[in-house]
């Protein structure tokens, strides 16, 4: 993604307007998140069926940008404040060259710049839509921050959640119950998450550095503090302590990875945690795992998790979101407390010492991601919203329980 990457300068982005655009996805930043990747894939599909979506991030970092293909529209526009007169007009002259009839602001900051670029365009016939990737927040700042977004999610078309859990929340909370809306779970392209016939858990534990008849505990994401990694090392610890032969394996990186090196050396652990970082393939990671868990704070419909899932994993998750949307508990995994370290620990103890459970419970995990988190079935959704304009809530556009 350049800056008026195929369309010359974004300033210059009024000269000639295309007016063949079906959806501009507008983001904050296009670094290595779950929405950004889901955001990345669904326009990569649209592309392919023949839509004409464009993307535009607001500013740094820009790390997904080879995940576009060569005849994607994409722009950068460099914001370097927090409210930033010169991103602004240049979203408006994106905006105006391309007059799209639906924009997706893919997070709220990104909303706040979306409906006030529209409005400096003039462009009242484009259709808001707001995809709403949080369940809840950490930060009392993001909270406050909400009195303001709030009123203009209840001046938007179209909002999209995540998971219907999130929703009915969402419409409590913040009064939006006659906002049209539509739930759309992530979806995952289980032919691509599959495992290879030709690695084994065991060799895929030896290419980690793991030993291979070893119990992985994985988990994949962004070490911050709502995904609450630190639980996972306690829980190895304790596992460990009770004398099971148990390792840890973190795929991604974040604030807090010396934070969690530390919390493994105090407990002595530092040589059963294994830390990947980022990788451009997690197919080879999942692999090496016994079970994935996710014991976060807030999380709305983890692809991370459904990914796992994909690839014949049971899963532990916590009570958040989506989860139990995803998840029956003792199915396909189990949904454990928020917070609750004894039950997270209680629930890798039992797949960990039953491994006909395990082997069950991951075959369960991946006929119900094919049955019902295809990707397609995403894609599908996304193409209804920018295809039929007046149709806000019906069931061919919401995946429905």
């Amino acid at each position: 993604m350049n800056h008026g990457a195929n369309q010359g300068s974004a300033h210059a982005a009024t000269d000639e307007a295309s007016h063949d655009c079906d959806a501009l996805f507008v983001l904050s930043a296009f670094g290595v998140g779950g929405s950004e990747k889901k955001v990345a894939r669904v326009l990569t599909a649209l592309l392919s069926r023949g839509a004409s979506p464009a993307i535009c991030a607001l500013g740094p970092p820009y790390t997904l940008s080879s995940a576009l293909p060569q005849s994607a529209r994409a722009w950068r526009l460099d914001r370097d404040s927090r409210i930033s007169l010169r991103t602004l007009g240049r979203l408006r002259d994106v905006l105006l060259k391309l007059r799209p009839r639906t924009v997706f602001a893919v997070d709220l900051f990104a909303l706040l710049y979306v409906a006030i670029a529209l409005r400096m365009a003039g462009l009242r016939d484009t259709r808001r839509v707001v995809l709403i990737n949080t369940t809840d927040f950490v930060r009392r700042r993001d909270r406050l921050f909400m009195n303001g977004y709030a009123y203009l999610l209840r001046h938007s078309d179209l909002l999209v959640f995540g998971s219907f859990r999130q929703r009915d929340a969402w419409q409590r909370r913040y009064r939006l119950a006659g906002v049209p809306n539509v739930v759309i779970h992530n979806g995952v392209d289980a032919a691509h998450f599959t495992r290879s016939p030709s690695l084994s858990a065991q060799a895929a534990r030896e290419q980690a550095g793991i030993a291979a008849t070893r119990f992985v505990i994985g988990t994949v994401g962004r070490i911050a503090p709502e995904k609450n990694y630190a639980a996972l090392v306690r829980a190895l610890a304790r596992l460990r302590g009770e004398g099971l032969d148990v390792h840890l394996l973190i795929v991604g990186d974040g604030p807090l990875r010396e934070a969690i090196q530390t919390e493994a050396r105090v407990l002595g652990m530092s040589g059963f945690v294994t830390l990947a970082g980022e990788v451009s393939d997690i197919r080879p990671l999942l692999t090496a795992m016994s079970v994935f868990a996710l014991p976060s704070a807030v999380e709305t419909f983890s692809n991370a998790a459904l990914e796992a899932m994909a690839m014949s994993l049971p899963v532990v998750l916590t009570d958040t979101g989506g989860a139990r949307e995803m998840v029956s508990d003792g199915c396909e995994g189990f949904v454990v407390p928020v917070g609750d370290e004894q039950s997270l620990h209680g629930a890798l103890r039992a797949l960990c010492v039953d491994s006909a459970s395990l082997h069950a419970m991951g075959r369960a995990a991946r006929a119900r991601v094919e049955k019902e988190f295809a990707f397609e079935r995403m894609v599908a959704a996304y193409r209804a919203i920018i295809s039929r304009p007046g149709n806000a809530d019906g069931c061919d556009i919401v995946t429905c329980k």
